[in-house]
């Protein structure tokens, strides 16, 4: 099959034979395998993703070619990403060549939408694929892990100039070393001036099939050196291991994600059990969280989001449904007012979305998937789930109980000489590491650091916020709902293992308490009857639990390496997306402490880390 571009009016790859094309043009001509021996992390990005056909003979090679501690990182964009089913009659030919990768790939697939999504291929094949224009991601790229070698790959220039420009050629050199290389089936006189320009040297040679020429090349001595890059952990020794201190969604899915990796991890838990604060709750909704412009808060979110639904996919790691307690049910944002109408127009034509996964509804379509009586029209999440959070924290932990430490109270943070120590409310030392991952949401104020000389997070930044979730059962006139509502508040579609529909949450920063409330009952049950009235039965809804989730000044979380403190890292404040915003917040500290390319932009670091609350002196 010859797959044809609409956009383009260009093929995909030769019709000769497109997996002789790979071989020939990228592999070969980045001189593959050879330019990865003795590397710890080899790190390839391509500029055109299309069907993944140049990623997979890449992750194949490697697997034969490379040793077991070696990881591969591959980073590829695509501004108009094809379907599951599109890619897989694409490469049906070559499937028996292409597998397991293209079965990982296809049952991985993210959801097509602008954003970061990193897709474990093997336990040392990593693909971060983003979706979005190649002129905003390439000059966000960090440049702190370069690029050994690039596949210029996507359509001609001729067919897609848009690509082929200084924008392109000026970042590769940013994150280009002396010895990075490049490839492209291309040998255009735009591409050979814009590559030299930048410092490339150009090689014109043969190319593939019916093309005459191709370029190659690499970057010189002019370039800055290939940073020291070492993935080698030792296991069971203090230098190496990482300390993670909270049992709840945060601290549980950073001990998975870093237990996954083959690394030393070891999570302790002030409570008795996990998830015993907010992560405890039996229900929670999954949601993105957007602007209604591109912003580095509604990509974070927007990643976030599909990582997690790819995560719940993996059947090796939750157990099924059944055990999470997941329904498969979409959701609904109503449109309230007009404010909310020019948000979700925004959102729709801003954001890159593909229709399949958000769009907006009249009222008579959104009454017909919610199936009750809705008068407003509304913005539709056909993927969002329900799932129980205190179930996946147990989930998280699954076959990591001799790494969890319960019962214990952490009451210091130190500095050694070997990284950090934790001790406990006398002071005693309980265990060393070189790093520790401050993942304990407000428990973070009563960590006395003594030789920390000031706070580790300012006063101010960071605030709880009391939240109550209330049953809403026996719920005559509700039965017929499919779908979960959001309206400022939210209804979860019903929930048979709970009896009922969960109503939330009440929002109150001034109140410590976690007692149960029949007031913010009667907040729940007023927000509902104000968005749509008439409907829910007051003598039905009940208290279900109360907690305190954590939130920063600016209600965005707080994630990553402390600069100030080396080894020192936070998954903190997630706020009401926590089950999301976690997931890939120990996606991004993991990356960090193996070493390897972090699937994230220098925009998205700056609005999490903890350096934008602290004044420079």
């Amino acid at each position: 099959m010859t797959l044809i571009s609409k956009e383009f009016d260009d093929v995909y790859f030769s019709k000769d034979n497109g997996l002789e094309e790979t071989d020939y043009v990228f592999l070969r001509g980045n001189g593959l395998p050879d330019h990865w021996a003795g590397k710890p992390v080899y790190r390839i990005f391509e500029t055109g993703f299309g069907t993944g056909l140049n990623i997979m003979r890449a992750a194949r090679l490697f697997d034969e070619t490379s040793t077991p501690d070696q990881r591969l990182d591959l980073i590829s964009v695509e501004k108009f990403p094809l379907d599951r089913a599109e890619i897989a009659e694409a490469l049906r030919q070559w499937r028996p060549v292409l597998d397991p990768y293209l079965t990982t790939l296809l049952h991985q697939y993210p959801l097509r939408v602008v954003g970061i999504h990193p897709i474990d291929i093997t336990p040392r094949i990593r693909l971060t694929l983003c979706f979005g224009d190649i002129n905003d991601i390439l000059p966000d790229c960090p440049d702190d892990r370069p690029i050994d070698a690039w596949f210029l790959d996507g359509f001609a220039p001729a067919k897609n100039p848009q690509m082929w420009t200084d924008t392109l050629f000026s970042n590769m050199a940013r994150l280009s070393h002396r010895d990075t290389r490049f490839a492209t089936f291309t040998a255009a006189g735009i591409v050979k001036r814009g590559l030299a320009a930048h410092g490339f040297t150009v090689e014109k040679s043969a190319g593939y099939g019916r093309k005459r020429d191709m370029l190659t090349g690499h970057m010189g001595a002019h370039a800055r050196p290939r940073p020291a890059t070492s993935t080698s952990i030792s296991a069971n020794t203090n230098a190496n291991r990482t300390l993670i201190i909270g049992g709840g969604l945060a601290g549980t899915s950073a001990l998975w994600r870093l237990r996954r990796a083959g690394l030393d991890a070891t999570l302790y838990e002030r409570a008795p059990s996990l998830a015993d604060g907010a992560s405890g709750n039996p229900l929670g909704l999954v949601n993105p969280k957007l602007t209604a412009k591109q912003h580095p808060h509604s990509l974070y979110y927007t990643s976030a989001y599909a990582l997690f639904l790819r995560d719940i996919a993996l059947p090796q790691q939750k157990g099924g449904d059944g055990a999470l307690n997941i329904r498969r049910c979409g959701s609904l944002h109503l449109e309230l007012d007009d404010d909310k109408a020019r948000r979700f127009e925004g959102y729709c034509a801003n954001l890159g979305w593909h229709s399949d996964h958000m769009r907006r509804l009249t009222s008579a379509e959104a009454e017909g998937i919610a199936g009750i009586p809705l008068p407003y029209a509304a913005l539709y999440f056909p993927d969002s789930i329900t799932i129980s959070p205190a179930a996946l924290c147990h989930a998280y932990a699954q076959g990591h109980a001799e790494h969890i430490r319960l019962n214990t109270a952490i009451g210091g943070l130190e500095r050694t000489a070997n990284g950090w120590a934790i001790t406990d409310e006398s002071g005693q030392v309980i265990d060393e590491a070189a790093r520790v991952i401050l993942a304990n949401a407000d428990g973070i104020k009563n960590l006395a650091a003594p030789l920390i000389p000031a706070p580790l997070i300012p006063d101010g930044i960071i605030h709880t916020v009391r939240g109550q979730i209330s049953l809403a059962a026996r719920q005559e006139r509700l039965a017929p709902l499919k779908t979960s509502l959001c309206f400022g508040g939210y209804l979860s579609a019903y929930n048979q293992s709970l009896g009922g529909h969960i109503l939330g949450a009440s929002f109150k920063q001034w109140d410590d308490s976690i007692d149960l409330k029949a007031e913010d009952d009667r907040m729940n049950i007023d927000r509902f009857d104000q968005a749509i009235p008439n409907i829910l039965a007051a003598e039905g809804v009940t208290p279900l639990r109360a907690a305190m989730r954590l939130s920063s000044k600016d209600r965005f979380p707080i994630i990553g390496a402390d600069s100030r403190h080396d080894g020192l890292y936070y998954s903190l404040a997630h706020g009401s997306h926590g089950l999301i915003s976690s997931a890939y917040a120990s996606m991004l500290i993991c990356a960090d402490i193996e070493g390897r390319y972090i699937p994230t932009y220098q925009s998205i670091s700056k609005a999490c880390l903890i350096n934008r609350f602290i004044k420079e002196k």
